[in-house]
């Protein structure tokens, strides 16, 4: 059992606070990374990550750009839906990327019903994390549209967003843990 740093714990309480707890949709969207990320790294990304300009460049073409999407994806799910929608996105908060990441996988774990993953998910970080903590806590996994997301459609959805990061020349170890942990399943 993992003990969770303070911070982390004060943000989950406040979540305790919630009615209808049975009615939480998550939404998994990509923030710092996913196809916007890839597509800003081929024609900018490439220059070296500690410049002031990559990280302004970073933040208004992929985080602004992530973010205000994130936000029409989830006025969209609870205009469907009616339920409550968590959009991780508008979380503002003095946070390692560690913490954060924690954060939400508690949160899925202990409040959500279901988790609605953006299109392109398959293509981020974070929601390959989310879509892992999901799996394994048997939280339903849908598409935007509202689809099943099963374990063959997962692996195809990786396999394109692999195809892609390789031709960036990017990571895919993520998208690789993530097909082992579905084809073994």
């Amino acid at each position: 059992m993992i003990t969770l740093p303070d911070n982390i714990k004060n943000c989950i309480n406040i979540y305790k606070t919630l009615t209808k707890k049975d009615r939480i949709i998550y939404l998994s969207t990509p923030i710092t990374t996913g196809k916007r990320f890839v597509e800003w790294y081929d024609n900018f990304g490439k220059e070296p990550y500690s410049t002031k300009e990559y990280h302004l460049s970073h933040y208004m073409n992929v985080v602004k750009k992530n973010k205000n999407e994130a936000k029409d994806y989830a006025e969209s799910i609870y205009e469907r839906t009616n339920n409550v929608v968590v959009n991780p996105a508008e979380f503002e908060a003095e946070f390692s990327q560690a913490e954060y990441m924690l954060l939400w996988t508690e949160f899925i774990k202990e409040f959500t019903s279901k988790i609605v993953f953006a299109p392109d998910w398959a293509y981020s970080n974070g929601c390959l994390g989310e879509f892992i903590t999901a799996l394994s806590n048997k939280v339903p996994r849908l598409d935007f549209l509202f689809n099943e997301i099963n374990n063959t459609y997962a692996i195809d959805a990786l396999f394109k967003a692999k195809k892609r990061l390789i031709q960036s020349s990017l990571k895919t170890d993520l998208q690789d843990n993530l097909l082992k942990l579905l084809k073994n399943e």
